[in-house]
């Protein structure tokens, strides 16, 4: 399946890519609910553009848990979100400034 046609990230989808630096998350434009864990403990992640997951209504737990390295962060992408369970973004400990 093309990433193209993807409705839904299941759980756990790219955790731990401690060495990911940047993503392109533009073939994930039909994405309605991205499942828990999505990005978890990517470390490595400085800044992230979410404008590939416009069509988000659903958030589960955990979305970006652990990406501590995350300097600056856009969220309007995610304006069509309708749900999100337990925490949005959840980082412990930043060590740096994170503007969002």
């Amino acid at each position: 399946l093309p990433l193209s046609q993807v409705t839904e990230i299941q759980s756990g989808f790219l955790n731990g890519c401690t060495g990911l630096t940047a993503l392109d998350l533009s073939p994930l434009s039909q994405v309605s609910k991205v499942n828990s864990e999505f990005l978890m403990d990517c470390t490595g992640l400085t800044s992230l553009d979410l404008s590939g997951l416009a069509q988000v209504t659903e958030i589960q737990v955990h979305f970006l848990l652990g990406c501590s390295g995350l300097t600056s962060l856009d969220l309007s992408p995610l304006s069509q979100i309708t749900e999100v369970r337990l925490s949005l973004i959840h980082i412990s400990e930043p060590t740096r400034l994170l503007s969002i």
